[in-house]
C-alpha cells in the first residue's frame, strides 16, 4: 500500500483501507484530509483493472457530504485485481488520493450468491450474457413446499414443452397462465419470495439435470437432491422429473419435491 495521505495542489485526500471484498462487490472510501479554501463539488472513489484510476473510470459519489465517507462498489468482475482511490473535484481541477489495490473472490460452484446457491456461470452465447458481466444460475437452498403436484387438480395441457437450459422461466409463465392460482409446483415457485428476491422460477429438465449432478459432484446432496419435479411438459397428463442418477415421465397427479431456481 502506499502512504496514507496522497496530495495533489492544495487539496488532500485519503484513500480508506478496503473493508470488504466479495465476488462483485467491494467497499472503501475516502477522507478530504484539507480543502485548501476551495469548494468540493463532488468527491468519492474510482477504481479500474488498471492502475490509477481516475473519475472516467468506474466511480461511485460518496452518499452524502461528509469529509470522511464510505463507498459501496458494485458490479466488479469475480476472480480480478482492481484498483481503486478516493477523488474529489473543485473549480480548479479533479484530486486524487492515494491508490490502493484488491482482488475479487473466486467462484465457488454452491456457494452463497445472489439469494441462492450458485450452480452455473453464464458464458459466451448464452441468454443474459453480457462481456464484463458476472451472470448466472442461482438454486433456492429450501424446497418451497415438502412435496407437490405438477398440475392443479385436473390434468391439462399447458405447452410448457421446453426442456433446453434457460427455458424454465418461460415454461413456468406458460404453466401460471394456464393452472391459475392454487396449490401446486410451478404456483410455488412462481410465489416464492426467499432472501429479499421474487423472481424464482420452476428449472426446465436440462436446468434441473444440471443443478442436481452440480450439487451431486459437490457431496451437497443435503442441500438440494432426490426426486424433483421439472417445468417440463410431457403431455396433458405426464412431465418430466428429475433426480441425480435418472430422467423419468411422471403422472402429473404424484407429489413430488419442487425447487427454485432464479437468473442474476
Amino acid at each position: 500500500m502506499l502512504s496514507a495521505s496522497y496530495a495533489f495542489s492544495a487539496v488532500t485526500l485519503k484513500t480508506n483501507p478496503i473493508r470488504y471484498v466479495g465476488l462483485d462487490t467491494a467497499i472503501s472510501g475516502g477522507e478530504i484530509v484539507n480543502t485548501g479554501g476551495e469548494q468540493i463539488t463532488e468527491a468519492g472513489v474510482c477504481w479500474s483493472a488498471n492502475p490509477q484510476p481516475t473519475i472516467n473510470n468506474g466511480k461511485v459519489i460518496r452518499s452524502a457530504n461528509a469529509d470522511s465517507y464510505t463507498c459501496i462498489v458494485k458490479g466488479l468482475m469475480p476472480e480480478r485485481g482492481y484498483f481503486i482511490r478516493a477523488y474529489a473535484i473543485t473549480a480548479s481541477g479533479t484530486y486524487y488520493g492515494p491508490q490502493r489495490t484488491f482482488a475479487t473472490d473466486r467462484i465457488k460452484l454452491g456457494m452463497p450468491l445472489k439469494g441462492g446457491n450458485l450452480f452455473y456461470v453464464l458464458k459466451a452465447g448464452d441468454p443474459g450474457f453480457v462481456q464484463g458481466e458476472f451472470h448466472g444460475l442461482v438454486a433456492c437452498p429450501v424446497s418451497p413446499p415438502a412435496r407437490a403436484t405438477w398440475r392443479n387438480a385436473v390434468d391439462v395441457l399447458v405447452n410448457a414443452l421446453d426442456s433446453a437450459m434457460f427455458t424454465g422461466s418461460s415454461n413456468t409463465d406458460k404453466i401460471i397462465a394456464a393452472l391459475g392460482t392454487g396449490d401446486y409446483a410451478a404456483r410455488y415457485c412462481y410465489d416464492l419470495t426467499y432472501n429479499g428476491y421474487t423472481d424464482w422460477y420452476m428449472p426446465s429438465q436440462a436446468e434441473l439435470s444440471l443443478l442436481l449432478n452440480v450439487y451431486k459432484s459437490l457431496g451437497a446432496t443435503s442441500i438440494i437432491g432426490g426426486v424433483v419435479w421439472s417445468s417440463t411438459e410431457v403431455s396433458a397428463s405426464m412431465a418430466k422429473q428429475v433426480s441425480s442418477v435418472a430422467i423419468k415421465q411422471t403422472a402429473k397427479s404424484q407429489k413430488l419435491k419442487v425447487y427454485a431456481i432464479r437468473q442474476f
